[in-house]
């Protein structure tokens, strides 16, 4: 990470490890200890090689894919939960205006009240741990730890533009298999769907295949939450003017 990403060349010798300081994991340091494997050195560095070359095809391909010098891309560090909750991250990024210059269409460039807003909220995170909410410090990841922030009065602005910046896509991967999803949803059969309903059968689709190991809905289980919006208001929705119930699925807004 201490050199600049977008100057790397994945095929340069000068950026390769040597083969004792690769770190392939316990599993396979452990087997390179024995006997019967210590005796073959020819094959050690045939496997080293390997395992190098994957990993300079893998750096190869991912740099195709995505802009190491993009503006945004390069300043997501931020939004890490151990960046944001360190006293020592603030001072290498004290305020979080090079990131909002860069995102005019999530903050106007004129608003610079709300900007002072969100960078006091980003410079009080640290010190503010009693408004935490309860298990902050345990989330690992930063879309979790961006919505419980959200739910708090204190940082909703910054939880806010946190994750409006995290869902800009940098690459058209993600994009493009949305599109192949929803024309597998909504086919000539089934052409009168809502786009409410589209938008809810793709977010309960994202839902359990983040929530199972096997990204399936076998062993999905709702959680307690999930259940607590399964409620008649909030599946049928308004009456009509005849007063009769007019179901208005929502799953998109709720899930």
């Amino acid at each position: 990470m201490r050199p600049n990403l977008g100057e790397i060349n994945p095929e340069s010798q000068r950026h390769q490890l040597h083969d004792n300081a690769l770190y392939l994991g316990v599993k396979v340091y452990e087997l390179l200890k024995h006997p019967d494997v210590i005796i073959q050195p020819t094959d050690i560095a045939q496997f080293f090689s390997c395992c190098k070359n994957f990993y300079k095809v893998a750096a190869i391909e991912i740099k195709k894919r995505y802009n190491m010098e993009d503006p945004v891309l390069s300043k997501l560090q931020v939004f890490e939960p151990a960046s944001a909750l360190s006293y020592n991250f603030r001072s290498n990024f004290p305020t979080l205006m090079p990131l909002m210059e860069v995102v005019p269409r999530i903050i106007a460039t004129a608003d610079h009240a709300k900007k002072q807003i969100i960078d006091n909220q980003w410079r009080s995170l640290p010190n503010a741990q009693a408004r935490h909410p309860k298990g902050l410090n345990e989330i690992s990841e930063p879309d979790k730890f961006w919505a419980q922030l959200l739910k708090t009065e204190d940082f909703s602005e910054l939880a806010h533009f946190a994750l409006s910046t995290l869902s800009l896509p940098h690459a058209n991967a993600d994009c493009e298999r949305v599109f192949s999803k929803i024309n597998l949803i909504k086919t000539e059969i089934r052409n009168r769907l809502t786009v409410e309903t589209v938008n809810g059968t793709l977010l309960a689709a994202e839902s359990v295949k983040g929530s199972t190991r096997t990204g399936n809905c076998v062993n999905f289980e709702p959680t307690k939450e999930m259940y607590s919006r399964m409620t008649k208001d909030k599946i049928y929705g308004r009456k009509n003017d005849d007063s009769e119930d007019v179901p208005d699925i929502i799953f998109g807004e709720e899930m």
